[in-house]
């Protein structure tokens, strides 16, 4: 059995320990730690939350949640790369909620000519003569 004392170490481990007398007698002492004492083992302080993500992982709600901010990640990304909206330029709360509901009004209004008239056309090197 390992036990911790509740000390942080390195401002994020706990180190968890068997005591002396439980690693003596175990058979398996030389597997499992054949250069120490006893039985140590580091883990982070924010480990349960990490858990409990991974037992989340894989269930159809989480499929869902990670499609869904895959494609609004691909949204900002797209906004960022080719429409410029690398900061806000206006101030307070309401003004940034304005420029973004703007670039998002653009990249709408894109997507839906591109859908109605498809994508623009080069145009024919002869007709630039």
């Amino acid at each position: 059995m390992l036990h911790t004392t509740g000390t942080v170490h390195d401002g994020n481990m706990l180190r968890y320990r068997a005591s002396k007398a439980d690693c003596d007698v175990c058979m398996l002492k030389m597997k499992c730690c054949p250069n120490m004492s006893t039985r140590q083992v580091p883990r982070d302080v924010h480990e349960e939350a990490r858990d409990a993500a991974r037992r989340l992982m894989g269930t159809k709600g989480f499929l869902r949640s990670r499609d869904e901010r895959k494609r609004v990640e691909m949204r900002f990304a797209h906004l960022k790369s080719h429409h410029g909206f690398e900061r806000m330029r206006l101030r307070g709360l309401s003004g940034a909620r304005d420029e973004f509901h703007l670039a998002a009004i653009v990249q709408n209004l894109k997507t839906l000519a591109l859908r109605a008239l498809g994508p623009p056309t080069a145009p024919s090197p002869a007709s630039l003569a």
